[in-house]
């Protein structure tokens, strides 16, 4: 789990989503929605997303903003033609 801060800068790397839900205080269920509708807790102002290991960046980067890593995960146009 990925999780930036309000400034949408990559704030930590955390394990399973029930732990960084404890960790945060924070409803498990908030937490999965919000990765879902890629939007910031109201609550705390952190954004959250599931870290989806095949993709290229360097998880050290701690400059990765949230915008950037959802444009990494965006599908490629050959992936769509292989769903169908």
């Amino acid at each position: 789990m990925l999780v930036f801060d309000a400034s949408m800068r990559l704030k930590g790397i955390h394990p399973p989503l029930k732990d960084t839900a404890r960790l945060y205080n924070l409803r498990a269920e908030a937490i999965n929605k919000l990765c879902k509708i890629k939007r910031p807790s109201q609550e705390t102002g952190l954004s959250f997303r599931y870290w989806w290991k095949v993709l290229d960046f360097d998880i050290t980067d701690f400059e990765l903003t949230v915008s950037r890593y959802d444009e990494l995960c965006k599908r490629k146009p050959a992936d769509a033609v292989l769903d169908n």
